[in-house]
């Protein structure tokens, strides 16, 4: 269980660090290079969301929490994502006649 927590926290800000990189390398820059926090951003809230929940669940308001951990979970994922997504759909900004990995 131990090795599984360590994962979870170093996964997000590796992925982090990989789309900072690709999103510097490819030119991009202000609102778009802040969309690379968006793993760290999801698994806080995630972790969030299911201290929560699991407080909710304990207490016996809600029913069906489970339905509410797994929307936690799929909302982490998005985040998680979020940058790959952007870009894929984002156009990336021309450098004259350079190849962008060079």
């Amino acid at each position: 269980m131990m090795g599984y927590s360590i994962i979870a926290v170093i996964s997000p800000v590796v992925m982090t660090a990989i789309c900072w990189a690709l999103f510097r390398k490819a030119g991009f820059s202000g609102g778009i290079l802040a969309l690379t926090f968006l793993p760290i951003v999801g698994a806080v809230m995630s972790v969030f969301l299911n201290i929560v929940l699991g407080g909710v669940a304990l207490g016996g308001a809600v029913t069906g929490t489970m339905v509410l951990f797994m929307l936690s979970s799929l909302a982490g994922s998005a985040f998680y994502l979020a940058p790959l997504v952007v870009l894929l759909i984002k156009d990336w900004p021309a450098r004259g006649d350079d190849d962008v990995f060079k």
